[in-house]
């Protein structure tokens, strides 16, 4: 039988110079993406087959870099206050508070298990750049700006090489440099922050919006002039992060974010428990209560990703949750 030979494709005949020309253009997207494609002299791939094969091929790779990534967590620690010798026996029944020994003894578990902490602008990348952090990564963060983290935690964490977040109220900021007391609780100093800039970055934690007012964080009562208003008041003062935030009590609304967005903040913290990963939103991240009373074993849990539903059971996990909407 006379005529142009044909190809056939899932039961469409499809002319031999279109699958030539099929064939020449996959050629050529192989080529320009960097990779051979050997098709056999006198072999004649259909050309569904051969668009899907090269489809596939090319988004392999891509495929499963992405997955890497989305699959990578970042766990972030949430510490309050670290106090050492008989400061710390008097408010052991505080779960607020670690012994100055066992955050020395967590920090040691990080070293000696290679784990790198995370500064804001590796987060900010991770979560905006799509930019993967090292292999085992941890954020350490800080609330309230205690004077114990700059005698007690401080000087271990310089010891391993680790760097912090303290989100400050810079409404309890000392005056002048005082003197750790096991009660009430001391607050830094100014010079307390620049002393210890080379380990901590210090970021707002609201100027006078960490308090309540009939049970309710005020945060969620204030109107967005006077959200506006604290938050700038805050940055009044010489913070070294100026655009992270740690909502007090881990309390925030739509009314609350919107105003941080529009002032440039870019990732923001609850005190909700689980992971980070480049699909978080980045105005209500999760992190880990760190408590008095955790175990080193649930530590290892926490920090090498073993927490599969985002809490780490028992009342050290349990911290101060508030969810607002």
């Amino acid at each position: 039988m006379g005529g142009t030979p044909r190809a056939k494709t899932g039961g469409v005949r499809l002319p031999y110079a279109w699958d030539e020309m099929v064939m020449k253009s996959l050629k050529k997207m192989g080529n320009r993406r960097g990779r051979r494609l050997d098709i056999p002299t006198g072999w004649r791939l259909t050309a569904v087959t051969a668009i899907l094969s090269i489809l596939l091929a090319l988004a392999a790779p891509t495929t499963a870099m992405a997955a890497s990534s989305a699959a990578q967590k970042l766990p972030v620690l949430m510490y309050h206050s670290v106090l050492g010798g008989d400061y710390y026996t008097i408010n052991a029944n505080n779960q607020w508070i670690l012994s100055e020994e066992k955050f020395a003894e967590q920090m040691k578990y990080l070293h000696d298990n290679k784990f790198t902490t995370v500064t804001s602008g590796q987060l900010i990348d991770f979560l905006y750049n799509k930019v993967n952090l090292p292999g085992r990564s941890v954020l350490l963060t800080f609330d309230d700006a205690y004077l114990d983290n700059a005698v007690f935690a401080y000087p271990i964490m310089k010891e391993y090489g680790f760097t912090g977040i303290v989100f400050t109220v810079t409404g309890f900021i000392a005056e002048t440099q005082g003197n750790v007391a096991a009660y009430p609780l001391q607050y830094m100093s100014l010079k307390d922050m620049e002393d210890t800039a080379d380990v901590f970055e210090y970021g707002s934690h609201s100027h006078d919006m960490h308090r309540m007012d009939r049970n309710t964080p005020v945060a969620l009562r204030a109107s967005r002039d006077e959200l506006r208003e604290d938050f700038r008041a805050s940055l009044g003062y010489p913070l070294t992060l100026r655009n992270g935030y740690a909502y007090p009590y881990g309390a925030h609304n739509s009314r609350v974010r919107s105003v941080l967005q529009a002032e440039g903040v870019l990732f923001a913290f609850t005190t909700n428990s689980g992971y980070i990963n480049m699909g978080s939103s980045p105005l209500t991240l999760n992190r880990f209560t760190i408590t008095g009373d955790m175990s080193l074993e649930k530590f290892s849990e926490v920090v090498s990703g073993g927490i599969w539903s985002g809490r780490a059971g028992g009342s050290a996990m349990i911290g101060k949750r508030l969810n607002y909407h």
